[in-house]
């Protein structure tokens, strides 16, 4: 496959119609451009997702450390009785 692209890449050029080889030169870097924007797109949804799931972790984490301090409280008013 690569070898057809420069190949045909080649032949543009070989023809001596530069108007015709820009054209393809824009679509080439109009293809890379929108293929760097869907990658920090992806990237950007992935921090997102990790960044929710850090937070329901530690509210997870937060809730058990409740529900231990509260224990412990219970004890210490059992024991003062």
């Amino acid at each position: 496959m690569k070898s057809t692209y420069i190949k045909s890449r080649k032949i543009v050029a070989a023809k001596s119609r530069p108007v015709r080889y820009l054209g393809y030169a824009a679509g080439e870097i109009a293809l890379i451009i929108v293929g760097v924007l869907l990658a920090v797109q992806i990237n950007d949804w992935n921090d997102a997702r990790k960044y929710r799931s850090e937070c329901l972790d530690n509210i997870l984490k937060l809730k058990l450390d409740i529900y231990e301090a509260i224990a412990n409280i219970q004890g210490s008013i059992e024991r003062m009785e």
